[in-house]
């Protein structure tokens, strides 16, 4: 309808500035005209024990000053 039109135009014709992020489980419905303008990622669970070690390996690579300034 009428908004999907509006969101086609600003894909084209995008603010400079502007990065979009849409996010759907419903892909089926978004008319072909947005997704052939688009990149498309396909996310998918993770394990807990998997984003756990994740950030404490980034907790290791961080400089403790950054994370208690004085």
């Amino acid at each position: 309808g009428a908004s999907f039109a509006a969101l086609l135009k600003t894909i084209e014709e995008p603010p400079s500035h502007a990065v979009f992020i849409l996010a759907t489980t419903d892909a089926h419905k978004v008319p072909s005209t947005i997704m052939s303008r688009v990149q498309k990622f396909y996310f998918k669970s993770i394990d807990l024990k998997e984003v756990e070690d994740h950030l404490e390996d980034i907790c290791k690579k961080i400089p403790s000053s950054c994370l208690f300034p004085t």
